[in-house]
């Protein structure tokens, strides 16, 4: 009996809140291109100085900050500050969120919405490094690395392409895709993982 009550609560819901957090990004993101055309000379915080999508914006990135969070802290036995770094990631995000960036400057200023994004994006990167130096799970650990380098490499064009002021919104877009790659990757070995560990 306390065998499957183990397993069920191992399996609890924000185990799969990595197959979560791409589906609230990228659904957040369709939405408010339907609410609010999309300026592609922009960023993504575009979103979050237009008035008709400043709350959609605010709710869903806080939203996805808290999933990332609570799906972290699952990974905590892979790097153990796994999910302490991805709270203070997501609580750079939440400033993000809330905090309007300056719209049409076509390039980086060193304002509290671009600085948090800075952050956020430097401490949620963090775990996938250093869960592939950690090596407590092969797979896990070769896939972070491999994705760390394409993300850090994306991050990097992104400011550069901001600071230049063409193409940030590609950039910003290529840059979720490794992001998802990795969240959705990792969820699925962890649960591989998390079945083993139980069958033994």
């Amino acid at each position: 009996m306390s065998k499957v009550s183990t397993h069920t609560s191992s399996q609890g819901i924000t185990n799969y809140f990595g197959f979560v957090m791409p589906a609230v990004a990228w659904t957040s993101i369709i939405m408010m291109t339907l609410i609010h055309p999309l300026d592609l000379n922009e960023p993504l915080s575009q979103y979050g100085y237009y008035e008709s999508t400043h709350l959609f914006f605010g709710v869903s990135l806080s939203l996805g900050a808290l999933v990332w969070y609570l799906f972290s802290r699952h990974l905590d036995q892979y790097w153990r500050y796994t999910s302490l770094c991805t709270l203070l990631a997501s609580a750079c995000y939440a400033v993000v969120a809330w905090v309007p960036y300056q719209p049409y400057v076509n390039t980086f200023i060193f304002d509290l919405h671009n600085i948090m994004i800075v952050l956020a994006a430097t401490l949620y990167s963090a775990p996938m490094l250093f869960i592939a130096y950690s090596k407590k799970h092969a797979a896990i650990a070769r896939l972070s690395g491999y994705l760390f380098v394409i993300a850090i490499i994306l991050v990097v064009t992104s400011l550069v392409a901001r600071v230049a002021g063409h193409g940030i919104l590609y950039a910003q877009l290529l840059t979720l895709l490794p992001t998802s790659a990795w969240l959705i990757m990792v969820n699925y070995l962890h649960l591989q993982h998390q079945r083993k560990s139980h069958t033994l």
